[in-house]
């Protein structure tokens, strides 16, 4: 079940009954990670950003309502169509803690 709490989207964890959230800061850090690799240029910045968001982001479930959020909320097609993808990517690693709705 999601829920959300002075701004912050949560998702309810099966497996230990707590919440993953998402606090505006991370939301809006990877909103601007995904920006960054949607708008890349060079070899450089996208292996750069990619290991970034390998490294902070996608290692915990926070990243799916995340990843939710960009999606729906960004103004730049091409970055809700990137966080789509990573969505798509992102949850099957993280389904089994994540609570039915």
């Amino acid at each position: 079940m999601d829920v959300s709490f002075k701004g912050i989207n949560c998702m309810r964890l099966d497996h230990n009954k707590e919440y993953a959230c998402s606090p505006p800061q991370f939301v809006s850090s990877l909103q601007d990670r995904l920006q960054q690799l949607a708008f890349a240029s060079d070899t450089e910045t996208l292996q750069t950003v990619t290991a970034s968001l390998g490294q902070q982001y996608y290692t915990t479930p926070a990243c799916i309502p995340a990843l939710l959020t960009v999606a729906k909320d960004c103004e730049q097609w091409q970055v809700r169509q990137l966080a789509a993808v990573e969505l798509r990517k992102r949850v099957p690693k993280f389904w089994d803690e994540i609570e039915d709705a």
